[in-house]
């Protein structure tokens, strides 16, 4: 099953902060989760302009700041992983950072 989330920031949370915390406790703790496949975590910093080469990237109206894309075994595997003390205090920390109003969840699936 693959989640992607994608959210902004808090207006009083420099990005800086945040990728800190995210490679010294989101990127350590959440991959360890049993049945998490992979979990990888991205910066938007740009929106392709133009239909055609050459390709301009614009920073102004992005949409979301951060996307997160998550491989997990399967739906009861992300619920039991949610509720473990390990991914209890990532999730009281991220609360901190993000801003819930801007928070999409979606999952996905790849067409064959």
């Amino acid at each position: 099953m693959k989640i992607v989330a994608m959210f902004n920031l808090k207006k009083n949370i420099d990005i800086e902060d945040y990728k800190k915390w995210s490679c010294e406790v989101d990127q350590k703790i959440t991959p360890d989760q049993p049945g998490y496949r992979r979990f990888d975590i991205y910066e938007v910093n740009g929106i392709l302009q133009g239909p055609k080469p050459p390709y301009h990237y614009s920073r102004s109206k992005i949409p979301y700041q951060i996307v997160e894309c998550i491989d997990v075994e399967n739906q009861e595997t992300l619920e039991r992983s949610q509720n473990s003390p390990a991914m209890s205090k990532v999730m009281k920390e991220w609360l901190e950072f993000v801003d819930p109003s801007s928070v999409i969840i979606q999952r996905v699936e790849q067409i064959k």
